[in-house]
């Protein structure tokens, strides 16, 4: 099954890059191959269905425009996913999910049973992940885009920096700054919380 998923994926990668190289019939495979990764990912960070729809669209939108900037034998979809990230920082925080784990399930409620946090561990856990988003939101646009692609898709260093057009060690002093950044505005945020 995963060398079956593997070979899939070949396939969008050699036809996104026939399609940056110029050849305008090999979209409908780029896009037949990424669109119902790409909704998924889309709908887990988007309340409403129809902006879902209309962020897909916009995203392929964005395909088109940048395919010049692909760089052939990268794979695809971290490049599709950077480009609906972008999409999506910019909506309204009311359009978007908050916190993508419910806390307040029956499992999540067995779990914490079982390692035993109380009422208020869990509501600094709650708190920490909301400083932590509105942290990570502020961060400057490449620092967010490293950390995407490293801990988001799971890109080597290497990898991630030929997406950001940079060096190995450019990419380890974004993360390094994004981290130290988003340390110091958690602390900030949990000590004016306190």
């Amino acid at each position: 099954m995963r060398s079956e998923a593997t070979s899939d994926q070949h396939e969008v990668d050699c036809a996104m890059a026939r399609y940056a190289a110029g050849d305008d019939d090999a979209f409908a495979a780029v896009y037949d191959g990424l669109e119902p990764s790409l909704r998924a990912f889309i709908r887990r960070h988007v309340r409403d269905g129809s902006q879902a729809d209309d962020l897909v669209q916009r995203t392929f939108l964005c395909v088109i425009r940048a395919r010049s900037v692909f760089i052939p034998g990268a794979p695809a979809m971290p490049w599709v996913r950077s480009i609906a990230r972008n999409l999506l920082c910019k909506l309204p925080k009311s359009a978007r999910v908050e916190v993508p784990v419910d806390l307040d399930t029956p499992e999540a409620a067995n779990l914490m049973a079982a390692d035993g946090p109380d009422a208020e561990q869990t509501a600094i856990a709650r708190q920490t992940g909301k400083h932590l988003a509105t942290a990570f939101a502020g961060l400057p646009v490449r620092q967010r885009q490293a950390m995407d692609l490293v801990f988001g898709d799971g890109l080597s260093h290497s990898a991630a920096a030929q997406w950001l057009r940079t060096s190995d060690r450019a990419v380890t002093l974004l993360i390094h700054k994004a981290r130290k950044a988003l340390r110091a505005m958690v602390s900030a945020a949990d000590e004016v919380s306190r």
